[in-house]
């Protein structure tokens, strides 16, 4: 199973349990795609779950109960190293 796969499905995991169900969609920010492997092909299921690949705002995230689950890379400014987190999306 490719890295970006078992990752992502970690990430599903916790929306999961965070949610008490699936996500209607995973998508991925581009640039947090990049960070997945670009040179590796980005599943179009993960789960049975559909993976998108394109740009969300700041607006359509919220604290919890999102229907989507959003994969983006945060810059953490006291460690100065970039880090793939995800989050849920309205």
């Amino acid at each position: 199973m490719p890295k970006q796969t078992a990752f992502l499905q970690q990430l599903l995991t916790q929306f999961r349990a965070r949610n008490n169900r699936n996500p209607e969609q995973v998508v991925v920010a581009p640039v947090a795609l990049l960070a997945l492997g670009a040179k590796h092909q980005l599943p179009v299921m993960v789960e049975g779950v559909p993976v998108v690949c394109r740009l969300f705002e700041e607006g359509e995230v919220v604290d919890k109960n999102g229907t989507k689950m959003g994969v983006f890379v945060y810059n953490n400014r006291e460690t100065n190293q970039a880090q793939i987190r995800a989050c849920d999306l309205a």
